[in-house]
């Protein structure tokens, strides 16, 4: 899977909030442990972060027991401001990151 999106489906929580600058956050223990074994098979791991339309793709770049470094604002995405309690997900899909209207008309085309 070089260089493509995943579509594995790990997730798991912020535990702290992510602000525009930061490139470091805390998740669980056990997800932390179980994104590590999911990097550890793939040259690039990508995960979404969404509330409501606004979502940003990050790559994840290192794990240390439970805190993530992020690559932000991956896949023509800008980093925002996410609050604990984000859900961090693998199951990222064209429409995760497009305007609804093209969302659409990319599902009934593709």
């Amino acid at each position: 899977m070089n260089g493509s999106i995943t579509q594995q489906s790990w997730h798991g929580a912020l535990h702290t909030t992510l602000d525009c600058h930061h490139t470091v956050t805390l998740i669980s223990s056990a997800k932390a442990k179980k994104l590590a074994q999911e990097l550890t098979l793939h040259d690039e791991y990508f995960l979404c972060l969404q509330a409501g339309y606004d979502v940003e793709v990050v790559r994840v770049l290192k794990i240390q027991e439970d805190v993530v470094t992020l690559l932000r604002g991956q896949r023509g995405t800008a980093p925002n401001i996410w609050p604990a309690g984000t859900w961090l997900r693998s199951n990222i899909s064209v429409s995760s990151y497009l305007p609804r209207s093209v969302s659409r008309s990319w599902d009934l085309y593709y």
